[in-house]
């Protein structure tokens, strides 16, 4: 990640939705953001609540659409991309 601080949907609107097994979510997080890190993506996270024994949901968040797509290539996910009107607001 960089050092500034990005706002979620002006700066980081290229979104990939993985769905993570609740038991695995900390080692794969961990393995998702060296992913990240090794090639110097600008990203951030949100996670879904947890509820335990049930699958959980991450959104990963890149200012780069390439960056989105080699991503989703390597772990899966949904593509989601913010809207121009959205990011106005």
């Amino acid at each position: 990640m960089t050092g500034r601080v990005l706002g979620i949907g002006r700066d980081l609107p290229y979104r990939v939705v993985v769905r993570v097994p609740a038991g695995a979510v900390r080692p794969m997080l961990d393995h998702m953001h060296e992913f990240c890190r090794a090639r110097e993506m600008t990203y951030r996270v949100h996670e879904s609540p947890r509820k335990p024994g049930v699958w959980e949901y991450v959104v990963w968040c890149f200012a780069n659409p390439i960056h989105a797509h080699v991503f989703r290539r390597h772990f899966g996910g949904e593509r989601i991309t913010v809207t121009e009107e959205r990011r106005k607001t």
